[in-house]
């Protein structure tokens, strides 16, 4: 199984600290989550979780299945929602680099993929901006989303953080292909 998803979590989690959190560091994880190799092996977890201010410090618990844990105690939430959003992101990356690192120590799995997956996480300035591939999915004039082998979706997605909260923005264009294309 490869390591697909990394999730940062308040310990306990308290529902506004989950919202707060979300609206902070979303878009560094989308930003990791698409820098992760698509086949890196991390001791046979699927996704890694987080945990900011509970526990021993960089204790990694017990995986559950494909769920594999860490805990960060010494993080202090308050404060960190109080840093300017650039040393937030730069916060959030260090704590998944941290994390997965461990991780990877741990399981004896290669460090150098991970290395280079936060070196452009970094590198991107916490911005990222790609197309993406979609389904042959398409809105039909007054009825919805409607399948058509002979329609394709182009997508864009971009992971930003502005103001006062994150987005992350899909555009998306549908081309209806002629007959015979």
């Amino acid at each position: 199984m490869y390591l697909g998803d990394v999730m940062v979590l308040p310990a306990g989690h308290d529902r506004e600290q989950i919202r707060a959190l979300r609206q902070s560091c979303d878009h560094v994880l989308d930003i990791v989550r698409h820098y992760l190799p698509a086949k890196y092996e991390l001791g046979g977890l699927r996704r890694v979780v987080i945990e900011l201010g509970r526990g021993n410090d960089g204790v990694v618990g017990q995986p559950h299945g494909p769920i594999g844990t860490y805990a960060m105690p010494g993080f202090d939430l308050e404060s960190y929602f109080r840093l300017p959003q650039e040393t937030q992101e730069e916060t959030i990356a260090g704590c998944v680099e941290t994390a997965l690192l461990a991780l990877a120590a741990r399981y004896g799995a290669a460090i150098g993929a991970l290395e280079a997956t936060m070196r452009c996480v970094r590198e991107s300035g916490f911005r990222l901006e790609t197309e993406l591939g979609c389904s042959r999915w398409f809105a039909g004039e007054n009825s919805g989303w409607r399948s058509s082998g002979a329609s394709h979706r182009v997508g864009c997605m971009c992971a930003t953080r502005s103001g006062t909260g994150w987005a992350r923005c899909w555009t998306q264009a549908s081309l209806r292909a002629g007959p015979g294309s």
